[in-house]
């Protein structure tokens, strides 16, 4: 998938990258960011899933006006045409908090400058990641709204598959282009 492949019980193996890349500072970069950011969602996906989850069941209202004060920021970085994207780790951690389990937010909150860099790369290499931003968000919402924790989770998951896919489209795996 990336540069390195991790065989538990045996360790971690740098895949077979050309010369080219590795003499490119750049290219290295790109694809430690690519890895970094794939490995968040694969966390993201086991903390937010059920963070969603335990949201959905104990937000106060002080927690839903603070999910809609994070949302409305992210449409008001798409109507103005500001980046919609840096606004979109704060939803994330409204949602942690949401849960009032500290360990938990705190867990999240590691995540937002990473999300925040990563965000602003894919929406600047993928023109359909800012289309899709606020209605990714906003279902989220709605799930957590409706109370509905099954329908929470499959909302979360379906918006952390379409991260991972907007990940792999923004960022093309060097190592196998061409095969």
């Amino acid at each position: 998938m990336g540069m390195i492949d991790v065989h538990p019980g045996r360790g971690s193996f740098v895949r077979s990258v050309s010369p080219e890349t590795l003499l490119n500072p750049e290219g290295v970069f790109y694809l430690l960011q690519r890895e970094s950011l794939l490995q968040a969602i694969e966390v993201r996906r086991i903390l937010e899933v059920e963070s969603i989850a335990l949201a959905t069941e104990r937000a106060t209202e002080d927690d839903i006006t603070e999910l809609k004060r994070a949302l409305a920021a992210i449409e008001e970085g798409l109507s103005s045409g500001d980046q919609p994207f840096r606004h979109s780790p704060y939803f994330h951690l409204a949602i942690a908090k949401a849960t009032h389990n500290v360990v938990l937010t705190n867990m999240v909150h590691s995540f937002v400058r990473l999300l925040i860099e990563g965000a602003k790369v894919i929406g600047d290499r993928t023109i359909e990641a800012k289309e899709k931003e606020y209605g990714l968000h906003k279902a989220l919402l709605d799930a957590i709204l409706a109370r509905d924790v099954e329908y929470a989770r499959q909302c979360m998951q379906q918006h952390l598959d379409e991260a991972r896919r907007l990940v792999l489209l923004g960022f093309p795996d060097p190592c196998c282009a061409g095969n």
